[in-house]
């Protein structure tokens, strides 16, 4: 299917498995601080006027370093936006003990509050243009008709078993 990607795998479990976050900061590197100076050059020629730079969940949150303090400024002073949503992940009503299959990943419950409040964010934050033909609706109905019947196979399946699988699209093409 065209914008489908059969390759995207899934973990789901019904609880956060006993994953341990390696101790120590978060660190950015020298070549990783330069590989965003890159691309922050790169959107900017490029005319890029909005870009949003994302930090995802990790359930515990994480050691700040220097490095990763310039690096929001450098986003920040080029003039785009960086969301730390280990900050936001109260306001999101995560449950450690429910909502992660690992440290660093959620699984099902999560993956959804996840989301929702991102799908928020951009309402709010951005003045999105919505208008498409006709064919690039019905196709983005059919995707999204498609990606709900796998979170919905993907609830039943946590909800059965308790020790969790890792799945790909490809898991469920015949379910379909």
């Amino acid at each position: 299917h065209q914008g489908y990607s059969y390759t995207k795998n899934f973990a789901t479990t019904p609880h956060c498995q006993e994953y341990k976050r390696q101790s120590g900061d978060y660190v950015v590197t020298e070549y990783g601080l330069e590989q965003l100076r890159i691309l922050l050059d790169y959107l900017k020629e490029a005319g890029v006027e909005h870009a949003l730079f994302i930090r995802t969940l990790e359930m515990g949150g994480y050691d700040a370093t220097d490095q990763y303090h310039q690096m929001i400024e450098m986003i920040r002073d080029a003039g785009y936006d960086f969301l730390n949503t280990n900050a936001a992940a109260e306001d999101m009503g995560l449950d450690p003990t429910h909502d992660f299959y690992n440290f660093s990943h959620l699984n099902i419950y999560g993956a959804e509050k996840f989301t929702s409040f991102l799908a928020e964010h951009i309402l709010h934050r951005y003045q999105l243009e919505t208008g498409h033909t006709d064919a690039v609706a019905e196709e983005w109905e059919d995707c999204a008709s498609y990606n709900d019947q796998i979170l919905s196979r993907l609830e039943t399946l946590t909800q059965e078993d308790a020790g969790g699988f890792l799945y790909t699209q490809r898991d469920f093409i015949d379910r379909r």
